[in-house]
């Protein structure tokens, strides 16, 4: 993440995002490393990026509609693959539209539910300061700097859906609330809004051979004496990510390459009883 050249190179699309999460030693060496002696990269446009709108989980029941004028999920997905729909279909560029009874069951939750310190500060932020309100979506439409017609025909389509019971993202019932009561509020979710922070980091890496962790080259085969493991090597996270994966990949990457190198790995065990 601390190496802009290489976010530039591989994962342009995420430079914006307004917080990187990790250390300023995060640089990439290992992968260079690697790659100095020949190693493959896989992923590595790949990034987890973070939009949390819950908790409170009232703000589920709004609408997250790109600045291209197209709703980005299903407003139930958890933060990090919200935030690649938003990155991948709209350039990170968000807003999540709700109305009064939304909004105003939203800042009763924030009294009552369970929310970290951070989630409680996000909260009031957005409720406060990093929104847009209005009395008409036509307004807010204008305010938010969407073509005419472009918000509108959004939340009239998803009116629609929650009034016939069914929303085109599945969107689970208890969330389904018609975008409808006076005023109207934009939470801004852009990825570069720096008052409401997107965490983002990387997770691609070098390639490796699946149980040992030895690094690949471009054919394929393995570069002897050579392992990768963590967030530094292509792992179970490296396509999508939940929170704490990082750690369960280090942990199952990291013991799959010290079994490798101490020659007590299950490929090591496979070839001795078949020989």
């Amino acid at each position: 993440m601390f190496n802009r050249a290489m976010m530039r190179r591989y994962a342009p699309d995420y430079v914006p995002c307004s917080m990187r999460l990790g250390q300023p030693g995060d640089i990439g060496d290992g992968i260079r490393l690697g790659q100095s002696v020949g190693g493959q990269v896989g992923n590595m446009d790949r990034c987890c990026t973070f939009i949390f709108i819950n908790p409170p989980s009232a703000w589920v029941r709004g609408v997250i509609v790109g600045r291209n004028g197209q709703r980005i999920c299903n407003e139930e997905y958890y933060g990090s693959t919200i935030g690649v729909h938003m990155v991948e279909k709209a350039g990170g560029k968000a807003v999540l539209v709700l109305d009064e009874d939304a909004m105003s069951e939203a800042r009763k939750q924030m009294r009552t539910e369970y929310m970290g310190g951070f989630q409680k500060y996000a909260g009031y932020l957005n409720n406060h300061i990093n929104r847009k309100k209005a009395w008409t979506i036509e307004e807010l439409e204008e305010k938010c700097g969407f073509a005419p017609g472009q918000l509108v025909s959004v939340i009239d389509t998803y009116n629609a859906g929650v009034h016939a019971g069914k929303d085109e993202w599945g969107k689970n019932e208890k969330y389904l609330y018609p975008v409808e009561k006076a005023p109207f509020y934009a939470i801004n979710l852009d990825v570069d809004e720096r008052t409401f922070m997107t965490p983002h980091f990387t997770i691609g890496g070098l390639r490796v051979e699946d149980l040992t962790q030895r690094v690949l080259r471009e054919d394929g085969t393995p570069i002897e004496g050579l392992y990768a493991a963590g967030r530094t090597a292509v792992g179970v996270s490296s396509h999508s990510y939940v929170s704490g994966l990082s750690v369960a990949d280090c942990i199952f990457s990291g013991r799959n390459a010290g079994r490798s190198i101490s020659g007590t790995g299950a490929r090591q065990k496979a070839a001795g009883a078949a020989a």
